[in-house]
């Protein structure tokens, strides 16, 4: 019994605390503009973040970090994330005991390994960052590995899909599955997302994007404008067609057949809004392994929340011409198709979970009862029923860990350049003059939520 409270006390002091109640003053800030409180609050947690949650950590550092422009800390963050994420990803499985502990408190004590979104976003930024600072071999460097990533996507996207979880009481943990109730209050906690479909082969434009601008403005041979042409390529076809793109795909054409070269244009790239953020919702889960007493225990599931107060539209104003930006990338797509693909699996470990902890709590609970008979002390049997249910409820949390200061959303457009440098962006009811120092420039452009200033940079390409 003694070990059994140990076990227990361990799994509830680790297990009580969400990633929400951890960061969402600073996702708060994020979303508000308050971009530097942001990055000092996610920075103090990567650096004390226990090896579970250093991924996550400075995953969202090193964005707030790359949104102020300081773009050498900015990859310091990533490369931690990197790094850890690595690590997990060369061991074949995670550890039998963190698996155990999982059992008994929840799946937020399991190492955050990233998704396939965050290992893909994570080199396009860090891409990005290595660009902006002028260390094109470095920034080839990452957009060669987040190829070779969005390659590997769909392959992984099926690996994380398949039940491959081994344990015992799989019957009652199928039933317990097809329940109808069970069925019907999961399906409704994800009625925000149920429309949302990612791209074709889990592609991400967004990164595809980046991946063939740069090479378009960075070759050092005719192979890598034919890089550039087939990411371009592969962006119109994931978003069904757009005109910007098309432009894009027949001016490297033109390049390579010999008819053309480089033209001077301005490229408007706008992340806008905030990604999807994960809350939880409680719903009775049938134990039938458990005891035909104890027929619903309530157990913890995820669920994802778009975030709808955002700037949906913006405006370049050039030489009294106006471009519309386009829609080319949404990350509320992509995040919930993978959250979708995972939600099976997530849901048979959460069940597992629920009636090994009501089983453990069952157990504890009839030996207490028993002793209390035995020794005519009932405070022992009382004790034990409102300590397996303070554990219970304090272990009852859904892993909430996820991305949160990626965007919702990426809009872009493109002009020829004007000949007196200057363009304007009308975003909301305000309007932000920019000035342009290149022939061909990248004018990167980030707001958070409606009504916000927004951050704008510019990278000069040629």
């Amino acid at each position: 019994m003694n070990k059994f409270y140990c076990f227990a006390l361990i799994a509830a002091l680790t297990g009580c605390t969400t990633y929400n109640n951890k960061s969402n003053a600073f996702v708060n800030k994020w979303r508000s503009g308050d971009i530097e409180a942001s990055y000092n609050g996610y920075s103090k947690l990567a650096k004390k973040a226990n090896n579970k949650d250093k991924v996550i950590f400075n995953l969202e550092a090193g964005t707030t970090a790359r949104a102020m422009g300081n773009y050498q800390v900015s990859n310091e963050n990533y490369t931690i994330a990197q790094d850890v994420a690595d690590d997990y990803e060369s061991k074949a499985r995670i550890k039998v005991g963190s698996e155990t502990a999982a059992m008994f408190s929840n799946l937020a004590t399991l190492p955050y390994r990233g998704s396939i979104m965050d290992k893909i976003m994570l080199d396009t930024y860090q891409g990005m960052n290595y660009w902006e600072i002028g260390d094109l071999e470095k920034a080839r460097v990452e957009f060669n590995s987040l190829m070779q990533k969005q390659n590997e996507a769909q392959v992984q996207l099926e690996k994380i899909s398949r039940d491959e979880y081994t344990y015992n009481n799989r019957d009652q943990i199928e039933k317990a599955k097809e329940d109808y109730k069970l069925k019907n209050q999961i399906n409704e906690t994800q009625s925000l997302i149920s429309e949302l479909v990612g791209y074709d082969d889990f592609m991400n434009p967004y990164s595809e994007f980046i991946y063939g601008l740069f090479f378009m403005y960075n070759p050092q041979d005719n192979s890598d404008y034919d890089r550039g042409l087939k990411a371009m390529q592969r962006v119109n076809s994931l978003i069904g067609g757009n005109k910007l793109i098309a432009a894009n795909v027949a001016e490297i054409n033109d390049i390579l057949s010999g008819n053309g070269e480089v033209l001077n244009s301005t490229h408007i790239v706008f992340e806008t809004g905030t990604a999807p953020k994960r809350t939880q919702t409680r719903i009775d889960v049938p134990l039938f392994a458990v005891s035909k007493k104890v027929p619903y225990v309530g157990a913890a599931f995820p669920k994802l929340e778009p975030n709808d107060n955002y700037e949906d539209s913006l405006t370049c104003v050039s030489n009294d011409n106006s471009y519309d930006a386009l829609e080319i990338a949404s990350f509320d797509r992509m995040i919930s198709a993978e959250f979708k693909k995972q939600l099976p699996t997530v849901i048979t470990k959460t069940i597992l979970a629920t009636v090994v902890k009501g089983v453990a709590a069952y157990v504890a609970q009839e030996a207490a009862r028993r002793q209390a008979q035995e020794s005519g002390n009932n405070m022992i049997y009382l004790f034990t029923v409102i300590g397996t249910t303070v554990w219970q409820v304090a272990v009852n949390n859904a892993d909430l860990r996820t991305w949160n200061t990626l965007p919702k959303k990426v809009m872009y457009t493109k002009f020829e350049t004007p000949s007196n440098k200057m363009i304007e962006i009308k975003l909301g009811e305000e309007n932000y003059p920019v000035s342009l120092e290149g022939k061909s420039n990248l004018v990167l452009i980030k707001s958070n939520n409606k009504g916000l200033i927004p951050t704008i940079r510019t990278l000069v390409l040629k």
